[in-house]
């Protein structure tokens, strides 16, 4: 009895350090999250108003610098969102399925807004919120879904497209469907970022299904329980 409860101790001893260390590391990711907003998010506002300044300032002689310009106010606001996306990703308090689910569906809310294509989301349950996914795994999903997004808003001539989330007794389901063209799988204009899903998919270990027969384009990825936890 004596032995068992020294075991016992020292066992809640190793589990109590173990939980100070998760909840050390969540402070230090919030805290990183917040800095890297406040600053660097600052700083690319700047440049990318300084740019803007630039341009009003250049005269007909200097037209050729306009470009440049461009280039420079382009790239500092796909920096911005990149930084956004990666923040996201590093913030505990979003760490839950729910939280993946309706970042996707902001970002659609966003992407299709007054571009002739509605874009429906379904409502999903609250209990997800119990659902914990990895930080590599939600910025995997959402990088995945942005692709599939971008590329059914710029090829397949879509009028509605839809995203929900199915929760299943082995997996989570995300799916997204156009009524678009569609496009052949086996073709060469499928380009990388087919490629680039599965790639990312694979990293995760994540299923991912994209089938097109001429009249849509369907995109399902499957979280495996093995992947997610319940929330303590």
């Amino acid at each position: 009895a004596f032995i068992a409860g020294v075991l016992w101790g020292l066992h809640k001893y190793r589990l109590s350090m173990k939980l100070d260390q998760v909840r050390e590391v969540e402070k230090i990711r919030r805290a990183t999250a917040a800095d890297f907003h406040d600053e660097l998010g600052h700083k690319l506002t700047i440049i990318s108003w300084f740019a803007e300044i630039l341009k009003k300032k250049i005269g007909p002689e200097q037209a050729d610098l306009r470009p440049h310009l461009d280039r420079i106010i382009e790239a500092s606001g796909t920096l911005y969102h990149t930084m956004k996306d990666m923040l996201w990703a590093m913030d505990p308090d979003k760490d839950s399925v729910y939280d993946l689910y309706s970042q996707i569906r902001e970002f659609g809310l966003e992407l299709f807004d007054n571009t002739g294509v509605l874009f429906e989301a379904g409502d999903v349950s609250e209990d997800l919120k119990e659902q914990i996914i990895s930080p590599a795994h939600k910025r995997h999903v959402l990088l995945i879904f942005k692709e599939v997004m971008h590329n059914s808003l710029k090829h397949a001539n879509s009028t509605t497209t839809n995203l929900e989330l199915v929760r299943e007794e082995q997996l989570v389901r995300f799916r997204f469907k156009d009524n678009g063209t569609g496009f052949k799988m086996n073709g060469h204009n499928t380009g990388h970022g087919l490629n680039n899903v599965k790639r990312r998919a694979s990293m995760i270990n994540a299923r991912i299904d994209i089938h097109s027969e001429g009249n849509g384009t369907v995109a399902e990825l499957d979280l495996l329980n093995d992947n997610l936890k319940t929330a303590v």
